[in-house]
Formats: C-alpha cells, structure tokens, sequence
C-alpha cells in the first residue's frame, strides 16, 4: 500500500524526483530514523520511510551516511563584508545613529560572495543576514545560500531586528546603563506616539523624537510582535534587566550572547526567551562575562532554556556552525539539543518553522548528505541540497589549494 501511494505522489511531480536510500536521517527534532529513505520531488520532501523508493530517475546510496536538515545560522553579516580593514567591502552598519531600526544591512547582499561556498561546505543552507554597531542596529532577513541572485532576501517582511545592551552601546548611550535603558525606553516610547498619530505627524504636527520618522516607522513588526528583537547582553543583571524591559514592551525577546546566562537561567525559563551562544566563546573575556562557563549551553538546556547555537557575529566563520555545536556536546549538552540548536529550533523562533529546518513530508528539501556524524571533524559534507537543487562543493580555498599544491617539475627535483 505505501509503495501505492509513493507512485502515486511521484507521478504528479513536476520535477525529476530523486531518493536517498538506506541512510540514517537526524530529522532535526531529536528523532533519528535508520535506514530510511527519503524522497524529493519539486524541491520538497515527498516521502520518509523503510520503503524502496520507485519511479526516480536518481538512487542515491546512504549506506552509512547520515542525512540532516540544512544548518541555520542566525547571527551573521554573511554577504555584507569582504574584506573587513576595506570600507567599501563592508555593509554592515547605517553610520553615526545608534537607534537605526529601519536600516537594512541586506539590501547589500553579496550573493557572489566568496564565503558563501564555504557555508555551503559547511552544511549551512539559510543564514539570517543581520545588521552590526548599534543600541538597535537595524533589521534581519533570511538568504538561502545558493549563491544565486535569486537567493537574494525579501526585504519586505524582517525576520529579526538586532540589538545590543553590550559595553560599546553603552558607552554609546551615555556611558552608564542607567542612561542605556532610559534611552531604549523612549525609543520605543516615540515609536509607539508614532505608530498612533502617525497621520499627524505626517501632516506636519512637530515633535521631539528621539529618531527619525522613517526609524519609527520600521519598528511596527516588532511592536507588533510579528519579529523579535534579538538582543546582546552578557552580564547576568543585565539580562534580567532586558527581560524586565521586553515584558514591560510586550516584545519578543532573544537574548544573544548571554555569557552569565546560566546564573539567571530559571528567569529565562520563565520568560520563555531563547538564547543564542557561540560555544567556542564561552569563557570570561570581560567584566561582563566573568561567570561565563563551558558547558553554559548544557546548563540552559538543563533548565528548559531553548538554546541555539551560532558560529556568526563577526568572524564570519559559519563554515563551523557544526564544529560549535560538537563544542557544546563535548561539554555536556545533548546531541538531541545540539542538532535541534542548529536546525528545528532556529527555524522556529525565526519564522521558517513551517517550511523547512526539520526532515518532514511538505517541507523544502534543504539537506545535507554526511560522510559519517556531522559533529565530528573529520567527517565533510558529500551532497548538499537548497530547496532540492544539489549545490556546488566548490570553494575558492580548494581552489587555490588545487591551484599552488599541484607539484611542478621543479618542485619534483627539489623534492628529490
């Protein structure tokens, strides 16, 4: 009966299916499936189980292999810097204003950018594309990572506006956070008088604001709790006070960062807010993050705490968005939650939820076929899949490798 329905499903597809046979499939929520194979049709999943797969032109062998959803980063200016010491290779910020929630980093989007292959080699299918430098810095889209113009993101729904309640924004409002809040405060003060009288203020009614129009204007989705606002803060008082804060504004709060998260875990349980680490940058590293731990990962999930993971920010190193999470199991986090902190959970909070970041029937087949487990060093990528297109392996450092490793004559003779 299931081989029925299978035929049947595949000989409505608009496009060659394809099956991955015999593998084993972490499908992204803590559920792991041995040999099974898994069938794509018009870039979506089509059907998962124990059943050879019929009418597919393409067999794909995945005995002993493992099958994931394609990695979600969520913090990264992934196509907005080249060369970091070039200015103009660097999109990332809107200039001097701090309160600039209306900027929108992505609009110069690079999908010719050299790193991204390397993502793509890294398992790393969606990255969500945010703004750097600011008490708000701006607004957050998703780009797929084919690499193609057609992957640039749709800037008309943000799926995330970045903050920081860190030393430099600080510094930036004042130097005291006293003057931090005071300041977040109205901020959102006059974006709500705007949201409100809007027409007025258009018709030419002044008022004292503390940003421009346009700013105000940009935060309604996240007034409206249609994004969240994705916040740096490390010091555990400080992180209370930014739960007090998206409370008191009826925000949606993701706390990033959070290095003395695990002293305040039960308040982050409570609030029901998720926390994005870099497992590799769990250590103290200021007067901010003196009770930063190792297995702070381990401990927030331990409390309930939805924990993702990222290998962003400004290192731009997504490539080794799998090597963090292995960080993260080494020191004591479940691989349950490890996998979960770079696929399901990621899309969930940030709104793909629906379509992909899980290996299930409907959803887009952004897919990564492994060597052996993707957490271990050693093992690469073989195939990966964007929305069922297989894309390129390629990456400019195999390039250059293939390019200045390929011996020469004279090398051979010196060699001897």
């Amino acid at each position: 009966m299931m081989i029925q329905v299978l035929a049947l499903v595949l000989g409505t597809a608009l496009s060659t299916p394809f099956a991955i046979e015999n593998t084993t499939v972490h499908v992204g929520n803590g559920e792991i499936l041995e040999n099974t194979t898994v069938v794509i049709a018009d870039g979506k999943i089509k059907y998962i189980g124990k059943e050879k797969a019929l009418q597919v032109a393409k067999r794909i062998d995945g005995t002993g292999k493992v099958l994931t959803p394609g990695f979600i980063e969520v913090n990264c200016p992934m196509g907005l810097v080249e060369v970091s010491s070039v200015d103009h290779t660097v999109d990332t910020r809107s200039g001097d204003n701090p309160m600039s929630p209306g900027f929108k980093a992505a609009e110069g989007f690079n999908p010719n950018s050299v790193r991204i292959p390397l993502a793509r080699e890294g398992g790393v299918t969606r990255i969500q594309i945010t703004s750097k430098g600011g008490i708000i810095a701006g607004q957050g889209f998703f780009a797929d990572m084919t690499g193609t113009m057609q992957s640039r993101p749709n800037l008309k729904k943000p799926s995330v506006y970045s903050g920081s309640a860190g030393n430099w924004a600080i510094e930036t409002a004042g130097g005291s956070r006293g003057a931090y809040w005071m300041k977040l405060g109205q901020l959102f003060a006059d974006a709500r008088y705007y949201q409100k009288n809007k027409k007025r203020m258009e018709s030419g009614e002044h008022k004292d604001l503390i940003t421009s129009a346009i700013h105000l204007a940009a935060m309604r989705p996240l007034l409206m709790g249609q994004a969240p606002l994705m916040l740096a803060v490390d010091r555990a008082s400080d992180i209370l006070r930014a739960l007090e804060f998206a409370k008191a504004q009826k925000l949606r709060l993701v706390i990033l960062g959070g290095a003395e998260a695990g002293l305040v875990a039960d308040a982050i349980r409570a609030a029901k807010v998720p926390v994005i680490v870099k497992p590799s940058l769990q250590q103290p590293g200021s007067f901010s993050s003196l009770a930063s731990r190792d297995d702070s990962a381990a401990i927030l999930a331990a409390k309930g705490v939805d924990v993702i993971i990222s290998a962003g920010g400004w290192f731009l190193e997504v490539h080794r968005l799998r090597q963090e999470a292995g960080i993260a199991v080494a020191n004591g986090l479940s691989y349950k939650n490890a996998m979960r902190s770079i696929t399901s959970l990621p899309a969930r909070i940030f709104g793909l939820g629906k379509k992909t970041g899980s290996i299930e029937n409907g959803k887009l087949a952004d897919l990564v076929l492994w060597s052996a487990d993707p957490f271990e060093n050693q093992t690469v990528a073989e195939q990966v899949w964007i929305a069922g297109e297989p894309q390129s392996l390629e990456t400019r450092q195999k390039s250059l490798a293939k390019r200045y490793l390929k011996a020469s004559p004279t090398s051979k003779t010196a060699d001897k």
